[in-house]
């Protein structure tokens, strides 16, 4: 079980500073406090779930007002405890982020349940615009939570799988926070299909076992290869997470087909190294695909080369060669940033796409269960990727088409807009974009209202400003 003392030493590796670990404590003294006399579903006293919580994000780093935050993220909610003490007692930046977090539970004003889970999921996206650093303690309470599910009731178990595969693993992954998002897709496996659940992971084990010499053996290989030009490694093997591996065999694949379930982890020093390491991989492994997001990274700012070589047993390894700095913004996204001491919201105002989208649903529709389909279908769904035609990345929901492109882009070219040149091509305006393409926008001299725009278009921000047009 995890203690107190263990969350002080973990702080104390990479934040040696008094006055914040004064706070850490004065800030745990509070929850317990508060929390006295209540108990979890397991019969544990209920700070045990805070303290986990907050442990989860001092082992990736975060600063002291997210760690006081995640120790008292249920006080507002479970107890006699007020914005304005939590303000009083910490700070400003500790109560927003606790009020983020903190659902209301007044079903009386609304008609049911589902109205009010629509409210406080509305409430909790829009902290996203106030302190992203609320998402970062809800995720991570949402992880305790899903870690401790065997001591709820089999509705509430599949309840909470669904809602987390279908709102937080997706703003996990936005947040470029893959540390907590395979977690989160593996346990909502666990208790949505166990039976799926249980023989991948029988199969990954035994595959795991049987791979392990021809990894290893490609380990020593690689990293000698590169030794030998004096590029500095480090080599880690892994293997694709369950809900992946779920994921691809639900598209039809057999588990043996799957060509990217084993992985190298190639870290390397310099930018360049990056670069010079694929091409001796490719000396030694024939490659099958490479694709680079170093060049054109996604937009959660994750960074890799990804190549599929033959491994001497004729089978596909994935070798994703990053450096240091690239490999950390791979595992922990924007939390990454708290190493460096950042600002994460400005941060997040600047480097990710979020903020604008939320805040832009949020002012046009005021039905709750509709923004949050919104949200959920246009900007956290497994979205596409194209480019403008000087290289830049747009991201887009699945299906968008060229119209949807022109009004991401800017207004004035959605309304002008006659035609589109996919790849060189020419194509129509209700085309289906996919991920990779360049897209030209073709544009008439001044802008004409059209009703034919609107069953071109699949996105609310493109329909809303079509109808702004028309209007």
């Amino acid at each position: 079980m995890i203690t107190f003392a263990d969350l002080t030493t973990k702080f104390k590796e990479y934040n040696e500073n008094e006055t914040e670990l004064k706070k850490l404590i004065k800030a745990y003294l509070f929850a317990e406090n508060k929390h006295d006399g209540q108990y979890r579903k397991s019969g544990e006293p209920y700070i045990v779930h805070p303290l986990n919580t907050a442990y989860n994000l001092v082992k990736i780093h975060a600063d002291c007002d997210t760690i006081c935050a995640a120790l008292l993220h249920d006080t507002l909610e479970d107890t006699d405890a007020t914005f304005d003490e939590l303000k009083e007692e910490f700070n400003e930046d500790v109560a927003k982020i606790v009020d983020g977090v903190t659902k209301i539970k007044y079903i009386d004003t609304f008609k049911s349940e589902k109205d009010l889970k629509d409210f406080n999921n509305r409430k909790l996206l829009n902290s996203l615009n106030i302190d992203v650093r609320s998402i970062i303690v809800k995720l991570s309470d949402r992880l305790n939570n899903m870690q401790t599910l065997e001591y709820q009731t089999p509705y509430k178990q599949k309840e909470k799988a669904v809602e987390t595969l279908g709102l937080f693993v997706p703003l996990a992954k936005s947040l470029g926070i893959y540390v907590l998002k395979d977690k989160l897709e593996d346990l909502s496996l666990k208790y949505l299909k166990p039976k799926d659940y249980n023989d991948i992971e029988s199969k990954l084990l035994n595959s795991s076992f049987k791979n392990k010499k021809i990894l290893e053996e490609m380990l020593s290989e690689i990293s000698s290869k590169l030794k030998d030009y004096n590029i500095p490694n480090e080599i880690k093997i892994d293997f694709k997470n369950i809900y992946g591996i779920y994921k691809q065999l639900q598209n039809g694949k057999k588990f043996a087909d799957i060509t990217n379930l084993r992985i190298l982890k190639i870290i390397v020093k310099e930018f360049l190294d990056c670069y010079k390491s694929l091409g001796l991989i490719h000396s030694l492994y024939t490659p099958y695909k490479i694709t680079d997001y170093i060049a054109q990274p996604k937009t959660n700012l994750y960074q890799s080369l990804h190549t599929k070589v033959f491994a001497p047993d004729e089978k596909m390894v994935q070798c994703q060669i990053k450096t240091d700095e690239m490999n950390r913004f791979a595992n922990l996204g924007i939390c990454a940033f708290y190493e460096d001491n950042a600002n994460l919201q400005t941060v997040f105002q600047e480097k990710f796409g979020l903020p604008d989208s939320i805040k832009f649903l949020n002012e046009s529709i005021n039905d709750n269960k509709i923004f949050i389909s919104k949200v959920k279908a246009e900007i956290l769904t497994s979205n596409i990727y194209v480019h403008t035609p000087k290289g830049d990345i747009i991201e887009l929901p699945k299906n968008a088409t060229p119209v949807d492109f022109a009004y991401k882009i800017h207004s004035e070219i959605g309304n002008n807009i006659s035609g589109a040149l996919v790849n060189g091509k020419e194509v129509s305006l209700d085309y289906n974009l996919k991920s990779g393409d360049r897209v030209k926008i073709i544009v008439k001299e001044s802008p004409t209202a059209s009703k034919k725009l609107m069953k071109n278009a699949k996105t609310y921000l493109a329909k809303n400003k079509i109808k702004d047009n028309l209007n």
